[in-house]
C-alpha cells in the first residue's frame, strides 16, 4: 500500500561508508523526532509509517522513515540484511539530523531494531512505541524451527519461506538467522532509558501475541495493548496506534521546530 504523500516531506537518503545507499523520507520539524522501523520484508511506505508520519506532520514534528538495505527503495540485496547493520544504519543516519530527543516506532522485527538501538546507549531515545514486536523472530519463527528444517540449513545455508502478504516464496539465509538471534535479548528483565508501549493483535498468525505479554512483564512501567482480533499489520487499527503514540508524546517536552 502507497499512502498519500505527506505534505513537507522530502525524499531523504543516507549513504554508508561502504557506498551502499538507504532511502525513505524525511519530514523537518521539531523534537522528538519521531523514526518509524519498518519489519521483516516490508518498507516505509506502508499505512503505518505514513499515518506516523502525518500525525508529525500536524503537531510540526520531525519524522524520518527508512528503508533498510535489501527493503523498498535502498540499495542490496534482501538477502544481505542483517539487524545488527540495521541498528548501525539507523544510528548512523538518525545522527545526521542531529535530534535533541528521539521517538522510535518500531513494528514487527523494526522493534527488535528500535530494542538496539535503544540499548547502544547512542541516541536520546525518549520513548518507545512497539507494535506487534518480534524480538524473539528468529527463536519463536515456524521457518526454522523443526529438525527438517535445521538440517536444510545445515546443507544448504539457507531455509525456504513463504510471504503470506506477496504471496511469494523466499529465501533466508543462515547468516541473517545467526545474526538475528544473535540481536535477541536475553531471558531476564530489560532496563530501558525511556517509556515504552506495546501494542499486539490477539490473532496475530506471525508473531503471537504472548511475545509482547512477555516483554511487558520484563520491562517494568511498560504498558500493554491488546486488540482483539488484530492480525499482524494491524492496518486496520491505526488510529489506536496513534493513540499509543499520542501518549508517548504527551510525556516528551517538545522542542522547537527546525530545518533538518
Amino acid at each position: 500500500m502507497t499512502p498519500d504523500p505527506v505534505p513537507g516531506e522530502a525524499a531523504f537518503t543516507h549513504v554508508r561508508p561502504d557506498g551502499m545507499e538507504l532511502r525513505g523520507r524525511l519530514l523537518p520539524g521539531g523534537d522528538p523526532l519521531l523514526v518509524f522501523i519498518h519489519g521483516f520484508r516490508s518498507h516505509h511506505r506502508g499505512a503505518k509509517a505514513g499515518a506516523v508520519a502525518r500525525l508529525a506532520a500536524a503537531r510540526g514534528l520531525g519524522c524520518l522513515r527508512l528503508d533498510q538495505v535489501g527493503h523498498g527503495d535502498s540499495d542490496g540485496r534482501f538477502e544481505d540484511f542483517r539487524v545488527s547493520e540495521a541498528v548501525r544504519d539507523t544510528i548512523a543516519a538518525i545522527r545526521t539530523l542531529d535530534p535533541a530527543s528521539v521517538i522510535l516506532i518500531g513494528s514487527s522485527l523494526g522493534a527488535l531494531i528500535a530494542l538496539r538501538i535503544t540499548l547502544a546507549g547512542e541516541l536520546p531515545i525518549h520513548g518507545l512505541l512497539f507494535i506487534a514486536p518480534a524480538c524473539h523472530f528468529i527463536s519463536r519463527h515456524p521457518a526454522t524451527g523443526d529438525d527438517t528444517v535445521r538440517q536444510q540449513l545445515q546443507q544448504q545455508g539457507f531455509v525456504e519461506a513463504f510471504d503470506p502478504y506477496l504471496q511469494q516464496p523466499y529465501r533466508i539465509p543462515r547468516a541473517m538467522i545467526d545474526d538475528i538471534r544473535s540481536a535477541e535479548p536475553a531471558p531476564g528483565p530489560i532496563v530501558l532509558p525511556c517509556p515504552l508501549r506495546l501494542m499486539h493483535g490477539t490473532a496475530d498468525r506471525s508473531i503471537p501475541s504472548s511475545e509482547s505479554e512477555d516483554l511487558h512483564r520484563r520491562v517494568a512501567g511498560s504498558t500493554l495493548r491488546l486488540i482483539e482480533g488484530g492480525d499482524h499489520r494491524l492496518d486496520r487499527h491505526i488510529p489506536l496506534m496513534l493513540e499509543e503514540l499520542e501518549a508517548l508524546l504527551s510525556a516528551v517536552p517538545s522542542g522547537s521546530a527546525r530545518t533538518r
